[in-house]
């Protein structure tokens, strides 16, 4: 059986919340926020041990949530995913966090990537600011 070819996509930049959260030097903050979506749920049981690889972490570094769960987070996490279902043609929307204590900080794109490497299924990422062609 032919496995169809599976890559990494990017999406328009305004489906998703980046940046640099870090302010002055006080504590650890958000350093690298990511925004990810995705067709495929097994995702969600897969991504600890992805974060792991990915920002050279212990899994005990690392907090995977649903988006609306505030009570058994890992609050002391260097890594976090918060996941959340959406509508539409795409299934799940991942926003993750990382502190500055982590040394290891793939871009958007290596993330992504290595996701649909592990899982086989598509990931949507931002680019930019305009659709290509726009």
């Amino acid at each position: 059986m032919e496995s169809a070819a599976v890559e990494a996509r990017p999406f328009r930049k305004a489906l998703v919340m980046q940046g640099n959260f870090a302010s002055g030097d006080e504590g650890a903050g958000v350093v690298v926020t990511y925004g990810l979506l995705t067709i495929d749920g097994k995702v969600i049981e897969a991504m600890p041990r992805i974060l792991v690889e990915a920002f050279d972490v212990r899994l005990s570094e690392t907090d995977m949530s649903s988006s609306f769960e505030l009570e058994f987070r890992n609050w002391d996490a260097w890594v976090t995913c918060e996941y959340e279902a959406v509508d539409g043609d795409l299934a799940w929307s991942l926003l993750i966090y990382a502190t500055r204590e982590v040394k290891q900080q793939p871009s958007e794109e290596e993330l992504a990537t290595l996701l649909l490497r592990c899982l086989q299924t598509p990931m949507f990422f931002a680019w930019g600011e305009y659709l290509p062609g726009s």
